[in-house]
């Protein structure tokens, strides 16, 4: 008969007893029943045998042999003389005289420490190597262990050509500064089989029964912060260390399951580097608390795989042994590479979420296995955006670049926002979230431009695909209008060599050159700054008129794509936009090239006031007027300067009547009666000059030119709307 047995006492968190659920369904599998399976169901293990609860207690009493496991290289290794090797060796000792003893159970334990001391004898080691010595004697193990005893080594250590890889789950080596797991793992193993004092407890390991007060005052390292006692983990001010045997026993046994693959990473930046079961690098991104500056006291990150099927050991031992998730063609990095990974499907291993640990120091110089979120394996298409950072390796650079400590504070600042907002990304699509990431991205690059370290190592922000400006898009008044101002070029035929030239908004923002791949320290026309919406586009709108008289451009530069409609217009001359907003989405949708429209939007119309309708024709190229039939033959509409300095300086009224001489000098339809403008209908001419900025559809500018009486131009049969 087969049961499936929930494990109570087997969790996801912390990483002890996580590394225990493992440990129970490999010794079973190895120890007992060979088609035994494990799978996650909620928040505890199922084991799947030939066992029911008694019988599996009975199982690791009666019948469980530990697994030898002995570090001859290591401090407290039991192996050699001194002080601090007495409790270890009493322990070694203690397990091969109970084998003579006739305790089956911990007989090949006893071998293997036989073995071991004679292993040392014939290579003439008698005191415990020094630094310069231990890589030989790593060497000299991995050469010469018996073949059930190096899956142990392999979760400890990994010998590379000229030096050695410590797996962070077992510290360095199975040691964790001066203490030893494998003298830990000892000690209890004489005490749960050859002194029997913790028999009781077994059950709580397995199914979380209440513990009787027999438990060990083992430390159980890095796997379980909270048993480590320790300030605030009691009810007290201090709480005492509470390791329950079996559970720092099976741990372990769970931990060899971690046993290095050492798989070579082939890519080139790579080269001599080994993966490590689910482990990567560790990164703030998604950590909650963890700044940048603690990430060099972090050891590295473990992502353990959940997975709702019944798997056998042999698919779980394949599923660890590969222990390698890709992004794109390269092995993952760290901890936002694997999240990007699970997002795109880069796992395929009937894995359905992985818990994320960070090993990181914390209470001094300890190292404690950290439990953060919980990550699903979701298709999340607005991840594969993500690889355009990848160009020219910008986001690696910048992320590198973020953690030197001589980097701007405010580059540091804002990557490590991108890094977090990027992490989310991955674990759900969301349009303002995508904004959220445009924006940051925005700032990044203006924070880099005004530092002359940072733009020595880092290059302008990649183009981005257009599918961002659509997956952000929530159809917004704010929005529209960003995009509208972020598409912002201009056309036309340089002064002297004929060559066409072009005026983007991203220019405007930061020390760009038009292709926004470089850096041009000698920019005249990056005129933004640290001011209100208004004052920018204001200084903005001069400097493209002045551009275009030093150009000598054939036309207008405000030419722009995807124009918005007047409602958005109308929302902003009324002051209702949010326009700090505006102003953070025009610097992030700037480094994206832009489609011709966004998709219409349902909104109502909404009246202009006149002036507007009076001017904006200024602001619209006279090719497009042409084709509206609004503008005769070859005659031009130019922008006055003076038009742009009275707006600036309120005076409307006056603006209006130049602007309606100089429509009539153009050929526009004006009515005959009365012979002068409509009253404006506005009295901010600042933020007037800005809202004629925003590149609108011409059905619409034609509408209202209709609606204040501005008709087809003399000559021409009819207005084409």
């Amino acid at each position: 008969m087969t049961y499936e047995l929930p494990l109570r006492g087997c969790w996801p968190v912390p990483l002890a007893s996580y590394l225990k659920a493992l440990g129970v369904l490999r010794l079973v599998a190895e120890q007992k029943d060979p088609h035994a399976k494990g799978y996650w169901k909620g928040e505890q293990f199922v084991l799947v045998s030939v066992l029911d609860s008694a019988a599996l207690i009975d199982f690791f009493l009666s019948e469980y042999k530990p697994t030898p496991i002995v570090a001859p290289w290591g401090a407290r290794s039991g192996f050699y003389p001194g002080s601090s090797e007495k409790t270890a060796r009493e322990a070694l000792d203690a397990i091969v005289d109970a084998s003579e003893a006739g305790n089956a159970q911990i007989q090949p334990f006893a071998d293997v420490i036989r073995w071991t001391r004679q292993f040392l004898l014939k290579h003439g080691l008698s005191e415990k190597p020094k630094d310069d010595g231990k890589l030989g004697l790593l060497r000299l193990c991995r050469a010469s262990f018996p073949e059930h005893l190096v899956s142990w080594l392999d979760a400890c250590y990994v010998l590379t050509a000229d030096d050695r890889r410590f797996p962070p789950l077992l510290g360095t080596g199975g040691n964790e500064g001066s203490g030893s797991y494998a003298s830990g793992f000892a000690q209890q193993v004489v005490s749960c089989f050859v002194k029997r004092t913790h028999d009781a407890v077994l059950a709580s390991a397995l199914f979380g029964d209440l513990q009787p007060s027999t438990g060990s005052d083992q430390t159980p390292g890095q796997f379980w912060p909270a048993a480590a006692g320790g300030p605030n983990m009691s009810s007290g001010f201090s709480g005492p260390v509470t390791t329950n045997p079996w559970d720092y026993l099976l741990l372990l046994e769970g931990a060899l399951v971690f046993s290095s693959a050492a798989t070579r990473r082939l890519e080139a930046e790579a080269t001599g580097y080994y993966a490590f079961p689910f482990t990567v690098n560790s990164t703030s991104a998604g950590a909650g608390s963890l700044s940048l500056a603690e990430e060099g006291k972090a050891r590295a990150e473990l992502w353990l795989p959940l997975w709702p099927r019944a798997s056998s050991w042999p698919e779980l031992a394949a599923l660890f042994s590969q222990g390698r998730v890709t992004v794109g063609r390269r092995a993952v990095r760290d901890g936002l590479d694997f999240s990007r990974a699970i997002a795109m499907l880069g796992v395929d291993l009937g894995v359905t979420a992985f818990q994320r640990h960070i090993v990181v120091q914390r209470l001094g110089q300890n190292n404690l296995a950290i439990p953060l979120q919980r990550v699903y394996v979701q298709r999340i298409p607005d991840v594969d955006l993500i690889a355009d950072l990848d160009r020219l390796a910008f986001l690696d650079r910048l992320r590198d670049f973020a953690r030197n400590s001589d980097a701007p504070g405010s580059v540091r600042h804002l990557t490590r926002r991108l890094e977090d907002a990027l992490f989310a990304l991955t674990q759900r699509s969301d349009r303002l979230l995508l904004q959220s990431i445009l924006i940051l991205l925005g700032a990044v690059e203006r924070a880099v431009a005004i530092s002359a370290k940072a733009r020595d190592a880092l290059p302008p922000v990649p183009i981005l695909r257009p599918d961002w400006a659509f997956r952000a898009d929530d159809a917004s008044h704010e929005y529209r209008l960003a995009a509208a101002l972020a598409g912002l070029t201009a056309l036309g035929e340089g002064p002297a060599d004929g060559r066409p030239t072009s005026l983007h908004m991203r220019a405007h923002l930061a020390p760009i050159d038009p292709t926004g791949h470089s850096w041009d320290a000698s920019s005249r026309v990056a005129v933004w700054g640290a001011r209100d919406l208004v004052t920018n586009l204001v200084a903005v709108l001069e400097r493209r008129a002045l551009e275009a008289e030093r150009l000598n451009l054939n036309d207008k530069p405000f030419y722009g794509w995807p124009p918005t409609d007047t409602a958005a217009v109308a929302a902003f001359l009324e002051a209702t936009t949010d326009d700090r907003r505006i102003a953070e989405l025009i610097g992030g949708l700037a480094l994206v090239r832009l489609p011709i429209a966004l998709p219409d939007r349902l909104v109502e119309a909404s009246p202009v006031p006149a002036g507007y309708a009076v001017f904006k024709p200024f602001f619209v190229p006279d090719d497009l007027l042409r084709e509206r039939r609004l503008l005769a033959g070859d005659r031009p509409l130019v922008l006055p300067r003076r038009l742009l300095a009275l707006l600036a300086a309120q005076r409307i009224p006056e603006a209006m009547q130049l602007a309606w001489h100089r429509l009539r000098l153009a050929g526009f339809g004006l009515p005959a009666s009365p012979p002068r403008p409509p009253a404006p209908g506005y009295e901010d001419g600042r933020r007037l000059a800005a809202a004629l900025l925003v590149p609108v559809r011409m059905t619409e500018v034609v509408r209202h030119c209709l609606r204040v009486g501005i008709c087809r131009a003399e000559g021409q049969a009819e207005i084409v709307s």
